[in-house]
């Protein structure tokens, strides 16, 4: 039986739902820190201003940072699931 693709930390996929952006991270990091490279202070993909990131499953703020490197979020020590991690991402003023 073949075995699916094993994925790692920076692997992200994103979508959006109204004024928020989610982001599906594939692996969960070791160290509890996600960086989301894509949306760096210098991004051109994201060019507003972040008001919060909580997981999608609850209504939790995580502690977050942005700079020109990324966005590291800070993730609990209890994976939300088994498979994919979703992220919203609010962005300031929604």
């Amino acid at each position: 039986m073949a075995q699916g693709p094993q994925f790692v930390a920076g692997d992200i996929r994103f979508t959006t739902k109204g004024d928020h952006l989610c982001a599906i991270a594939l692996a969960w990091p070791d160290d509890r820190k996600l960086v989301i490279k894509s949306l760096a202070s210098v991004s051109l993909h994201c060019r507003g201003e972040i008001a919060k990131i909580g997981l999608a499953s609850s209504d939790s703020n995580l502690l977050w940072s942005r700079n020109a490197e990324g966005v590291t979020v800070n993730l609990p020590e209890k994976l939300p699931s088994n498979y994919a991690y979703v992220f919203k991402i609010t962005p300031l003023g929604a």
